[in-house]
């Protein structure tokens, strides 16, 4: 494992001995986003686990490692990072037969139609603006998080 990965667990219980996490890796090379991120989890209500990488390369290769713990359900991704940015991680993800199932929601300060209209071309699953009030950020970041955790289901195939 070359990749710097920091596993940040969300648990809404302290009691519980052995949480079901809903895992999701989230690539996002600024710690002040990954920080808000948390604390809008935080609210959730379920046990979360991010695993955080900072840019595209790293999350390719947590996504291609063999599974240890957990098995990653969710992806957050951010478009602008350094080394491989977020549309080029997000290209390699659904080319990939192994990955390409993963569900993947960009979360992103861009709000640039071509931004938007690239991440549905290449088949990223919703496109989130980060919003810059935390109230408003935390409602979107929960409604996203609640479906893919309790209402979306996937194919048999990518479980």
């Amino acid at each position: 494992m070359s990749y710097d990965l920091s596993t940040i667990d969300i648990s809404p219980d302290a009691a519980d001995d052995a949480p079901s996490f809903f895992v999701c890796a989230i690539a996002d090379d600024d710690y002040g986003d990954v920080v808000l991120t948390r604390k809008a989890l935080e609210k959730s209500g379920f046990p979360v686990r991010l695993l955080w990488v900072k840019n595209g390369y790293e999350l390719i290769e947590l996504l291609l490692a063999p599974p240890g713990d957990a098995t990653i359900d969710f992806v957050l991704l951010d478009l602008n990072m350094p080394r491989l940015d977020g549309r080029q991680a997000l290209l390699q993800i659904k080319n990939d037969a192994r990955l390409r199932c993963l569900p993947v929601s960009i979360l992103s300060t861009s709000t640039s139609q071509e931004d938007i209209d690239f991440a549905y071309g290449h088949g990223a699953n919703c496109f989130v603006s980060k919003h810059p009030d935390f109230a408003e950020f935390t409602e979107a970041l929960l409604t996203l998080f609640h479906f893919w955790k309790d209402v979306a289901r996937r194919p048999s195939h990518c479980t």
